[in-house]
């Protein structure tokens, strides 16, 4: 199976003098990984005491000494080195022959030491117990005693080949008249009880780690209890140990080591908190990827920069601000404009807005600061309030200020304060000597108070352009009071609808108008070839005069006097007065409800008809009758 080296838990790691925090999962640097330490398990073969060959009653009795626990801490911890001493006893007899427990100098020379925990497990035997017996006393004694399930564990191996508990229950160990444990009436040993032995037990150490090897030399066989029989063995030593052992798994590593998956990576934590390394008093917080919050030490923030080249300076492609439960905000976009975005059905009456918000903030007063100072304090008036106010802290001055606010004592705007403006400004060269507020500036708008009073504020709408060689200047106003202003000149391609139009001069190739209404004087063309056409009639209340000749189909006056150089016309000549003219010339009648006087001369192709005399200083020349005169 593959070695998982992820963290185990979220975890926080100081690394070169930095703090970093990773969470679960995230894999560590596997070199540095460190194996978890095992368990050592022992199993454990025993001898049978035929002939009380493993209770002397001579020498010391069979003993083994097995190591729990090798370490070199504190023993509170149980972290000293930890023995069981397995001593056997005869138990017909009172256990005097035990290896001693109270000798020191045996416990230094057997045991490892005055400092070693020691627990003493006693196993009386009978004689004749075959294998399994004093496995199964062995560990009756191991589980009842104090380190039991605390520093180790012991359990019985049966593999079911030989079940000889005693025969001191009676003879083929009887219970009873008819229940039998053994089927023969004798117990023959085993020519080799050693190695045919079916007693068998294993003790598992519950501290892992590298721990010494068991000793059963206390098992081997001595000269004054030799055994005669199958088998003869005349001296001990090793080799002749009653006892055979086998590690079934060998004690490996630290104490009680568990598998370390190796040291975190720095650049693999969640979040992390470094010191600048070229700059000991500035800090950097890193995020996942190469997110990260630059705090310098001269005060300026940067977000995704370690060079902040302004108080705060962020470097994103994009990024928005927005509401915590609604989808309004004000966003910069990957091209790097603004948007105001509002994206709730709830706003629909107002949509997206940018708010240019203005007043002249708050004026220090002793009624404000009498309500808004914490430590209650009267002032003899403004002068005095506005003194103290000046003493106080920026913080104090700060909460007094945004306290007055929200109670409504503002200052509201004067004539001539610009509510807010919107700028378009080029950069050069030259920007920073003409100065940030009007350096480049080619175009504005802004909103100008013109009038204040009780009933509101009204403003105009300023709109400018720059010249080639000066700032923005004023062009349009939108007037509060309905008063609008252009300046220069307006090219129209479609239609202009007025319900007045007063101008100064009009030039125009067309002009359509329903009623034209001027006052003064008017000049129609410019040149002497121009001329002007009027489709209906020309009323007038005055003289109307001509230098040139005056063409038409009929003149027909209504009243007055018709008087002119010359007249000449393709039709009728009629006037509701006298006819005054150098020549008269009609292809139609001449009709005047006066005198017709010419002073030259007088003619017509049809009929003269006047009511009075007519007169002329030439010739008249006429047919009456069909004669001529």
């Amino acid at each position: 199976m593959a070695i998982d080296y992820g963290l185990k838990y979220d975890k926080q790691e100081v690394i070169s003098g930095s703090i970093f925090l990773f969470r679960s999962g995230t894999l560590a640097d596997s070199s540095t990984a460190i194996s978890a330490s095992s368990n050592q398990i022992i199993a454990v073969t025993c001898s049978a005491n035929f002939n009380n060959r493993l209770t002397k009653l001579t020498s010391v009795n069979a003993n083994a000494t097995i190591t729990i626990t090798s370490g070199s801490s504190d023993k509170e911890n149980l972290q000293n080195d930890t023995k069981l001493i397995l001593r056997y006893y005869s138990g017909s007899k009172l256990p005097t022959d035990k290896i001693v427990s109270s000798s020191e100098s045996t416990l230094d020379h057997l045991l490892g030491g005055i400092g070693t925990n020691v627990s003493f497990i006693d196993i009386p035997l009978l004689n004749d117990d075959d294998s399994f017996t004093v496995a199964y006393k062995t560990v009756r004694a191991l589980t009842a005693s104090v380190g039991h399930n605390r520093t180790f564990k012991a359990a019985l191996v049966d593999d079911g080949s030989t079940f000889q508990p005693s025969s001191s229950l009676g003879e083929n160990m009887t219970i009873g008249s008819s229940f039998r444990i053994r089927n023969t009436p004798t117990y023959t040993l085993p020519n080799d009880y050693l190695l045919s032995s079916s007693g068998f037990f294993t003790i598992t150490s519950l501290n892992s780690g590298s721990v010494a090897t068991p000793d059963f030399s206390g098992t081997e066989v001595q000269v004054d209890g030799m055994q005669v029989g199958t088998s003869l063995i005349i001296g001990g030593g090793s080799g002749s140990q009653a006892f055979a052992h086998n590690l079934i798994q060998t004690g490996s590593g630290l104490l009680n080591q568990e598998f370390f998956e190796g040291f975190p990576i720095p650049e693999s934590s969640s979040i992390g908190l470094t010191l600048d390394p070229e700059d000991k008093t500035s800090g950097i917080v890193t995020g996942s990827g190469e997110t990260r919050l630059y705090l310098s030490s001269s005060g300026r923030v940067g977000i995704n920069t370690v060079d902040p080249i302004t108080d705060v300076d962020i470097r994103a492609d994009e990024f928005q601000v927005q509401r915590t439960q609604e989808r309004r905000g004000l966003r910069i976009n990957p091209e790097g404009n603004i948007e105001s975005f509002d994206k709730t059905a709830t706003t629909a009456t107002t949509g997206s807005e940018f708010i240019l918000n203005y007043s002249r903030g708050v004026t220090i007063t002793k009624t404000i600061l009498e309500e808004f100072d914490n430590r209650a304090v009267s002032y003899d008036d403004d002068a005095a309030a506005v003194d103290a106010f000046n003493s106080f802290s920026v913080k104090e001055q700060n909460r007094i200020l945004q306290l007055a606010e929200a109670s409504g004592f503002l200052t509201p705007p004067s004539v001539g304060d610009t509510i807010g403006s919107i700028r378009w400004v080029t950069e050069s060269g030259s920007a920073e000597a003409l100065g940030k507020r009007t350096g480049g500036e080619q175009a504005s708008i802004k909103a100008v108070v013109n009038t204040v009073g009780d009933t509101g504020v009204s403003s105009d709408l300023v709109f400018g352009l720059a010249s080639q060689t000066g700032g923005a200047a004023q062009v349009m106003v939108l007037d509060g009071s309905g008063v609008h202003q252009l300046t220069g000149s307006i090219i129209v391609t479609g239609d202009i609808s007025a319900t007045s139009l007063n101008v100064t001069s009009i030039t125009s190739s067309i002009v359509t108008s329903s009623i034209v209404q001027t006052y003064g004087s008017n000049i129609f063309g410019d040149a002497a070839s121009d001329s002007q056409t009027f489709n209906g009639d020309i009323t007038a209340s005055g003289d109307i005069s001509s230098s040139g000749t005056i063409t038409a189909a009929t003149f027909n006056l209504a009243g007055g006097s018709l008087s002119t150089t010359n007249i000449t016309a393709s039709g009728l000549i009629r006037s509701s007065g006298s006819i005054v003219h150098g020549n008269v010339s009609a292809s139609g009648n001449i009709v005047a409800s006066g005198f017709i006087s010419a002073s030259g001369r007088l003619q017509t192709l049809s009929h003269i008809t006047a009511s009075g005399n007519i007169s002329s200083s030439g010739n008249i020349i006429g047919t009456i009758n069909g004669g001529k005169f």
